[in-house]
């Protein structure tokens, strides 16, 4: 885990806080925030039920993997204040957090577009492996979705 003032990382094998997260990202300076959750659904694509997910990650790459992404979102906008990315590793139940990416900058359009690529380009770019879970299926898939 690396967390400063504008800088939040983190690898969790425990369940991580939306609210938590929120709370920390907020500056005088900024007037926008934007939050990504990602959870757990009940199914797959293929529509098989699903009881939980399971996460296994490459940490000291992925955290690596995390820190470029949050240089390219500074460099990218330079309005950008905080940057958080969060992911779970092991079991995550139904409707449960397994990744935030979360903004704060001074204006909405920054803000979003800066989240928007936080997400995509973590779901490209670490190395995080996801298997689902259920009566029927038990199979690592493409974490990059």
């Amino acid at each position: 885990m690396e967390k400063n003032e504008t800088l939040w990382l983190e690898l969790s094998s425990s369940p991580i806080s939306v609210g938590e997260v929120y709370e920390w990202m907020p500056s005088s300076t900024c007037g926008a925030v934007v939050l990504f959750s990602g959870t757990t659904r009940d199914s797959t694509s293929e529509g098989e039920r699903v009881d939980y997910l399971e996460y296994e990650a490459y940490g000291e790459f992925c955290l690596e993997s995390f820190q470029k992404i949050a240089d390219q979102i500074r460099q990218s906008w330079g309005s950008v204040f905080k940057v958080a990315m969060l992911h779970r590793v092991g079991k995550v139940s139904v409707a449960e957090p397994a990744v935030i990416v979360a903004v704060s900058a001074p204006h909405r359009k920054e803000a979003f577009a800066a989240a928007t690529y936080g997400i995509d380009t973590l779901k490209k770019e670490a190395p995080i492996w996801k298997k689902e879970v259920g009566a029927k299926v038990s199979a690592w898939v493409s974490a990059k979705c």
